[in-house]
């Protein structure tokens, strides 16, 4: 039993280790992406570092493409490509899903966090009202050359979705929107 047992961690770990599973869960959001999977790499290193296959076709999204796969899906995890580069990383869930909050960044905010916590924790980024729904807030921290960042909005009190990436992409000017 234990030799079986050794023997197909080892193939586990040759395999490229289990499909995802402990890996993204303790992955950290930062203005570059999340863990890995920085903002520049291409389709087939996205897919590599996350160990899931996603549905994107070069031919037909050779614009821009927001994707996810059922498992990531279910954790609020998606990503944007423009021509087959990463752009944005998104984390989102709107539901009542009791599971804790999976992702964070280097301060600690993720979704839930307390809109305090997320001032406090990024001093300099800027609040405006989000242009849906003036209740709620959009908290841009940008990365000191303004070229990365990150946007979180919040409901006025916890944060309810955030993104992170290329200026451009999270602030909404990207062949997608």
């Amino acid at each position: 039993m234990k030799c079986t047992l050794a023997l197909s961690l080892v193939f586990v770990a040759l395999a490229g280790g289990p499909a995802f599973a402990g890996d993204v869960e303790s992955w950290v959001l930062s203005q570059e992406g999340i863990g890995p999977a920085k903002v520049g790499i291409d389709i087939d290193q996205l897919q590599k570092v996350i160990h899931e296959k996603l549905a994107y076709d070069q031919a037909r999204n050779s614009g821009c493409s927001r994707i996810t796969n059922k498992h990531l899906g279910s954790m609020g995890l998606s990503f944007t490509l423009e021509s087959g580069y990463l752009t944005r990383v998104d984390v989102e869930f709107y539901g009542t899903d009791p599971r804790p909050r999976l992702f964070q960044t280097e301060a600690g905010i993720g979704l839930g966090s307390r809109e305090e916590e997320l001032l406090k924790a990024y001093p300099d980024a800027h609040i405006k009202p989000n242009p849906a729904d003036p209740s709620w807030h959009t908290v841009i921290a940008e990365s000191p050359d303004h070229t990365k960042g990150m946007v979180f909005e919040t409901n006025g009190q916890t944060v309810k979705s955030l993104r992170t990436g290329n200026f451009r992409a999270i602030s909404h000017l990207t062949q997608c929107d």
